[in-house]
C-alpha cells in the first residue's frame, strides 16, 4: 500500500569512485524507504568539488535509479564542500542527500538561464507565465551559479511574485570562474544560471537565518549616503562617529573589531524600535581618504536605521544556539534543509561541525543535507537577500 505520511530519509557517501558512491547512496536509501512503491517527491543532491568531473553521470544515475520511479523534483549542485547527518566535509569527498515523500504537497520545478535572465528579469509577472510558476508558495529552494546569476534581480522577482514568503538556498561554490560549477535538475545538467522548486500544499516551514553578530553601541540614522558610500552618519562623519563608539567597548569588543566591522540595516519598518534579528548584516569595506565616508557592501539609502555589529566563531555559535531554541519546543523536523557560508565551519569556528553539532543539539539526529555556499539565500524580516558568512537552513514538518 502506498505510503501517505510525510518523511525523509538521507544518505552519504565518501566513495570516490562514480559508479561505487552512486550504488553506496542507492543502497542506504533503499534501506530506509518505507514504502519502495511509493515514489520520492523531492531529492536533494550535493556532491563536492572532488566529484565535478563526475558529476553530470552520477546525478543523473542517481535520478533514474530511484525506486520506484524517478522522483517528481532532483535538483542540487556541486559546492566547495557538503554537510550532511552528523559531519562537515571539509576539504574531502563528499556526496550527501535526502529524498522526502510530500503528500498533498504541489512541487514546481524551475530552470533560469540565459533567455530568463536577459528577456524576463525586469517582469515579475511575466517570468512567472513564462516559467509556469504557481500563484502561491509556502517555500522557494534555489541554487545559483554566481558568475552567471543576477541574484538581485532574481530576489525581487521572489519577493515581488510571493511576498513574505521565504526563498532559501545557496550559491555554489566549486568554480572559480564561469562555466565551472554544476547545477542538477531531473535529468538535466548545467553550468549557468539558477534552478529551484516551488513549494506549495500539506507541509509546515520555519527558517532560520544566522548571520553570526551581536550589536554594538546603539542604533543611529545614516543621514548621508551615496550608493555604497555613508558620508554622514547622525550629522558627523562616520571616522568620527566611531571613534566615539570604539571608545566605549570593552576590550573584548575591541579585540573581536580585528574580524572586522560590520553594519546591520534595518530592514523592519513600522516601528521606531528594532532588535535582534531586525538588521540585514553587510561588511564595512573601509574608509574613503579624501572625502571620510564609509564604504559598505551594500546600497546605503540616507534616513535608514543602522547599527554596527561585530563577528567571531564564538558570537557566530551562541547566535545560532539562541535562534535554535524555538525547535525545542516543538516535534523533531522530518528534514533540515542547510545552506551555509563557506566562510564557517573551520574558518569561523576553533573546532570542526559546528554548526551541525548545534542543530543536532536543538532537533536530534535528523534527515539532513547541506553545502558550503559562496553567499547565502534567506529572509531577513519579509524580505530575502543574499547573504555572507550565514548559516541559513529550512526545518521540513508535517502540517499541524
Amino acid at each position: 500500500m502506498a505510503t501517505q505520511e510525510l518523511y525523509f530519509i538521507s544518505a552519504t557517501t565518501q566513495a570516490t569512485d562514480p559508479d561505487t558512491a552512486v550504488d553506496d547512496l542507492l543502497a542506504q536509501i533503499a534501506q530506509q524507504q518505507m514504502d519502495p512503491e511509493t515514489p520520492f517527491d523531492l531529492v536533494l543532491l550535493y556532491m563536492s568539488v572532488d566529484y565535478l568531473p563526475n558529476a553530470q553521470p552520477i546525478a543523473q544515475a542517481i535520478y533514474k535509479r530511484l525506486v520506484p520511479t524517478p522522483p517528481t523534483v532532483l535538483m542540487g549542485g556541486v559546492a566547495e564542500g557538503v554537510i550532511g547527518p552528523g559531519k562537515e566535509y571539509e576539504g574531502e569527498a563528499a556526496i550527501t542527500m535526502v529524498a522526502g515523500v510530500m503528500p498533498d504537497v504541489t512541487l514546481t520545478p524551475f530552470v533560469m538561464g540565459n533567455v530568463e535572465m536577459s528577456q524576463y528579469l525586469q517582469d515579475p509577472a511575466e517570468m512567472q507565465t513564462h516559467l509556469g510558476l504557481p500563484e502561491t508558495s509556502k517555500l522557494t529552494l534555489l541554487l545559483g551559479d554566481p558568475f552567471s546569476t543576477p541574484i538581485e534581480g532574481v530576489l525581487n522577482v521572489f519577493n515581488t511574485l510571493y511576498p513574505g514568503v521565504p526563498l532559501m538556498g545557496g550559491m555554489l561554490s566549486a568554480a572559480l570562474s564561469q562555466g565551472g560549477n554544476g547545477l542538477f535538475m531531473n535529468g538535466m545538467y548545467v553550468n549557468e544560471g539558477a534552478v529551484g522548486v516551488v513549494i506549495n500544499g500539506d507541509v509546515s516551514v520555519d527558517v532560520i537565518v544566522s548571520q553570526g553578530c551581536r550589536p554594538v553601541g546603539n542604533p543611529f540614522t545614516i543621514t548621508e549616503a551615496e550608493g555604497n558610500v555613508i558620508n554622514s552618519i547622525e550629522n558627523q562623519p562616520p571616522p568620527m562617529f566611531v571613534q566615539q563608539i570604539y571608545d566605549t567597548f570593552t576590550e573584548q569588543e575591541k579585540a573581536l573589531l580585528q574580524n572586522g566591522l560590520y553594519l546591520g540595516r534595518a530592514v523592519r519598518t513600522g516601528s521606531d524600535e528594532v532588535g535582534l534579528g531586525d538588521f540585514l548584516i553587510r561588511g564595512v569595506l573601509g574608509i574613503d581618504r579624501q572625502t571620510h565616508g564609509m564604504i559598505v557592501g551594500d546600497i546605503i539609502e540616507a534616513g535608514e536605521t543602522a547599527q554596527f555589529h561585530l563577528r567571531d566563531g564564538v558570537t557566530a555559535g551562541e547566535d545560532l544556539e539562541m535562534l535554535l531554541i524555538p525547535q525545542g519546543f516543538v516535534d523533531p523536523p522530518a528534514a533540515v534543509f542547510l545552506f551555509n557560508c563557506n566562510g564557517r565551519g573551520t574558518h569561523m569556528y576553533d573546532q570542526p561541525n559546528g554548526d551541525i553539532s548545534r542543530i543536532e543539539d536543538a532537533v536530534g539526529s535528523v534527515p539532513i543535507a547541506g553545502f558550503f555556499a559562496g553567499g547565502e539565500l534567506g529572509p531577513i524580516g519579509d524580505t530575502n537577500f543574499l547573504h555572507g558568512h550565514t548559516a541559513c537552513m529550512v526545518f521540513i514538518r508535517a502540517a499541524s
